[in-house]
C-alpha cells in the first residue's frame, strides 16, 4: 500500500535536493523556510548538517526572546522506515550538554566542532543570548519516518516531553497545508458599524471594517486551525509580538484602543455581500494575523465588546493566482 504521507513529504522536499546536499539537510531546510518561517538565505545560513556537526542539524538564536533552537533532521529512505528512540535521546542529551549547561556553549566550541557549527554560532551571537539569564532553550527533532513505540514512549516521558517532536504525521499535515488548498466552506458574518468597499483590477473586491474580537475567536477553523490552511507558519512559538499583545488584552483599558496598535487580518473569501451592518462571506482562510488571531483565542475569555480588529476582506475566485500572491 502506498504511504501517502511519505510520499507527499518527499515530494515537498526534492526540489531541496542538490548535489553536495544530503536528503536530511533537504528536509531540514524544507522545515526551516517552510515552517519555520525563515528567510531562505537565513535557512541556508542556519544549517550545519555536516560531519563532527555534533548532533545539530541547524541553529536559530532569537534575540528578542533570549531564545536558543538546537534542530536535527533524520531522513528515511524507505516509506515503511521507523525511528526508534536512539537518536532522539542522543539529540536531547546535546541540548542539554550544550545549550542548557552553564558553559555548554564553550564546550561545545572546544570539542573540535566543524568549522560550520563555529561559524554558525558567530553569526547567530549564541553565547550573547545565553551569557544574561534567564534565556531559553527549545528542541525541535524533524523526521519523515514513522516513530517506533520506544519512540513515543519517550516523548510521554518528563524528559521527552520537552522536545518538539515532527514525525511523518504531523510533517505531512504541515506539507499539504504549504500547498495551496481550498477556503473553508462556510458562510461567515462580520459584524460592523462601517464598512468600506473598494474595487480594484479585475473587478477584485476589498473590504476594509472592524470585527469585534469576540466573533473573530468563534470563526469556523480556529479551534484545529484549519482556517488557516493558506498560512503554515502558524503558532509555531512565541514571539515579542504575541506576548505584548497578550498583555493588552490582559489591560481591559485598552480594548477600545485596540485598532491603533494593531496592523489586523487579512482574510480571503470566495463572495462577499453586504447586509446592512454585516458583510457576508462565502468561503473564507486566514491568510495574515494567524498568530495574533490564536493568542486572541488563547484569550478569548478575557475579551470585551470594546475590543475590535481591523480586517481586510479580499474576494477571490476559486482559480485565481491572486491567492498565491496575496498568501
Amino acid at each position: 500500500m502506498a504511504n501517502k504521507d511519505y510520499s507527499l513529504i518527499e515530494e515537498e522536499i526534492k526540489r531541496y535536493v542538490v548535489k553536495g546536499r544530503t536528503e536530511s539537510a533537504a528536509q531540514m531546510l524544507w522545515f526551516l523556510e517552510n515552517i519555520w518561517n525563515l528567510d531562505p538565505v537565513d535557512a541556508e545560513e542556519s544549517l550545519c548538517d555536516h560531519k563532527d556537526d555534533k548532533g545539530i542539524d541547524a541553529l536559530v538564536g532569537n534575540h528578542d526572546l533570549k531564545e536558543v533552537v538546537g534542530m536535527q533532521s533524520k531522513y528515511c529512505t524507505k516509506s515503511t522506515g521507523t525511528h526508534g528512540d536512539v537518536k532522539i535521546k542522543q539529540f536531547i542529551g546535546t541540548v542539554k550538554t550544550y545549550f542548557e549547561a552553564p558553559g555548554g556553549i564553550g564546550d561545545l566550541l572546544k570539542s573540535n566542532p566543524s568549522p560550520a557549527i563555529k561559524a554558525l554560532i558567530a553569526r547567530v551571537g549564541l553565547e550573547k543570548i545565553v551569557e544574561e539569564e534567564p534565556y531559553s532553550v527549545r528542541s525541535i527533532y524533524v523526521t519523515n519516518c514513522v516513530l517506533a513505540k520506544e519512540a513515543h514512549d519517550l516523548l510521554k516521558s518528563k524528559e521527552g516531553q520537552r522536545l518538539d517532536m515532527w514525525s511523518q504525521p504531523r510533517l505531512a499535515s504541515a506539507a499539504s497545508r504549504s500547498r495551496r488548498p481550498d477556503l473553508l466552506d462556510e458562510e461567515v458574518d462580520f459584524t460592523a458599524k462601517s464598512i468600506i468597499e473598494e474595487e480594484a483590477k479585475d473587478g477584485v473586491k476589498i473590504y476594509f471594517l472592524l470585527v469585534p474580537a469576540e466573533e473573530l475567536v468563534q470563526l469556523p477553523g480556529v479551534a484545529d486551525n484549519t482556517v488557516f490552511s493558506h498560512n503554515v507558519r502558524l503558532n509555531l512559538r512565541e514571539t515579542k509580538i504575541n506576548k505584548d499583545i497578550a498583555k493588552t488584552i490582559e489591560n481591559t483599558g485598552e480594548h477600545s484602543l485596540f485598532p491603533a496598535f494593531h496592523n489586523g487580518f487579512t482574510v480571503l473569501t470566495h463572495e462577499a455581500y453586504r447586509e446592512n451592518d454585516k458583510l457576508r462571506l462565502k468561503g473564507i482562510s486566514v491568510v495574515n494575523g494567524c498568530q495574533s488571531l490564536l493568542t486572541l483565542y488563547g484569550k478569548r475569555g478575557e475579551l470585551t465588546p470594546e475590543l475590535k480588529i481591523l480586517v481586510r476582506v479580499i474576494e477571490v475566485h476559486e482559480k485565481t493566482s491572486l491567492i498565491d500572491s496575496v498568501t
